[in-house]
């Protein structure tokens, strides 16, 4: 058990249980994860992008702004009185625990969307594929930082991997380049084109 910057206490419980695979459907989809809308399947279909709560992110700035000036007063008053400590701080203290919540709240949020779409997606098709991108590499553009954070690929996309290897599912990574694209002659992208030929 460990106490969570928001206060909050989390417990790790360790269960054995039988793994059932998933009825089989039959069915294979890929998928073109973006910034514009969340993810775009082979088939056409559009998942837009998840819409939190704008109210959160309101709260969280200012909060962040309130901590931000409080630490700069901390400090000063440290370099003062060498005694004291940031535990010492309570305004400080509650600032710093009221951004951990709210960061809490929206992160929850998230996994909440990502975890009903991968069940969703595990349960509909036997066979997904994906994009194999570098979000670390995309987090190094200041242009695109905040956004790529903001979907969470890598979550995603470690959820959908779990998924099918517990429920006997099958994904398949492929490189990024060009999966936007659709080919002159076929008129498939690189993904609906990996599915097609996948079993040939």
């Amino acid at each position: 058990m460990r106490q969570k910057a928001s206060g909050k206490y989390e417990a790790s419980v360790l269960c054995e249980y039988e793994e059932v695979d998933l009825p089989k459907t039959g069915k294979s989809i890929g998928i073109d994860v973006g910034l514009k809308d969340f993810a775009i399947l082979s088939d056409g279909t559009k998942i837009n992008m998840p819409r939190f709560d704008k109210e959160s992110e309101k709260r969280l700035r200012y909060w962040q702004r309130l901590a931000s000036r409080m630490f700069l007063w901390v400090k000063e008053a440290m370099k003062k009185n060498k005694n004291l400590r940031l535990t010492d701080f309570r305004n400080y203290q509650k600032a710093r625990q009221m951004c951990a919540k709210i960061y809490e709240y929206i992160a929850n949020q998230r996994k909440n969307y990502l975890y009903k779409l991968s069940t969703w997606l595990v349960k509909t098709y036997d066979v997904i594929v994906i994009e194999d991108l570098k979000a670390k590499g995309m987090m190094h553009n200041h242009h695109l930082s905040r956004a790529v954070a903001n979907v969470s690929w890598n979550m995603f996309v470690n959820m959908l991997a779990y998924k099918c290897l517990s429920y006997g599912k099958k994904m398949i990574r492929v490189n990024p380049k060009y999966t936007s694209q659709t080919c002159n002659v076929c008129a498939a992208s690189t993904i609906a084109w990996v599915i097609t030929h996948m079993d040939s």
